[in-house]
């Protein structure tokens, strides 16, 4: 389990500003404020690979990471022009009391991609899938046995915790995407 702070862009797009979104208050490019909680600070996920996205093309964005997984959550959009028409109005909305509708409409990615699994956070993913891809990497050498039941009892042990930000981050991204209408 990992934990990672949301960036700015992050805290838009799956910290709370989109996520557990009511009455579709994202559509087509427009936010409407409610009286939803505030962002949240943190995403933790489940992340279980050597190998990562060390740098992201001109189109991409990093939402969350840190030194060792610098782009655990990616935006990616249609043009580097949307990349920075984007971020502008995100700091807009942290650094200026201009009414909402005049912040209204935003470019949205095209994509949002996770290194982490949230599909590890269901009953049968962490007690199966999780346990066995963890096993196997300590069986081949890649973490200790330390490591493995360390990581297998806070799993467990942050089961809720998980499955929140899991559910959370996948129904922002669905939302993002225009998935649910």
């Amino acid at each position: 389990r990992k934990s990672f702070q949301l960036k700015a862009e992050g805290k838009f797009l799956l910290g709370g500003t989109t996520a557990t979104c009511p009455n579709n208050s994202l559509q087509k490019g427009h936010i409407i404020k409610d009286d939803r909680p505030p962002p949240k600070e943190c995403l933790e996920m489940l992340y279980t690979r050597g190998d990562m996205v060390q740098s992201l093309p001109n189109v991409g964005l990093s939402l969350c990471g840190d030194d060792d997984l610098p782009n655990e959550a990616c935006a990616y959009f249609a043009s580097e022009e949307d990349v920075l028409q984007f971020q502008n109005r995100v700091e807009q909305q942290l650094d200026s009391d201009i009414p909402d509708e005049q912040l209204s409409n935003v470019v949205l990615p095209y994509a949002i991609t996770f290194q982490a699994h949230p599909e590890y956070v269901t009953p049968t993913g962490i007690k199966v899938n999780y346990v066995n891809t963890v096993k196997l990497m300590e069986e081949r050498g890649f973490i200790s046995r330390e490591t493995y039941q360390h990581a297998c009892e806070d799993a467990s042990r942050n089961f809720g915790t998980l499955t929140r930000d899991c559910l959370d981050a996948t129904v922002s991204t669905a939302v993002v995407l225009g998935w649910f209408k």
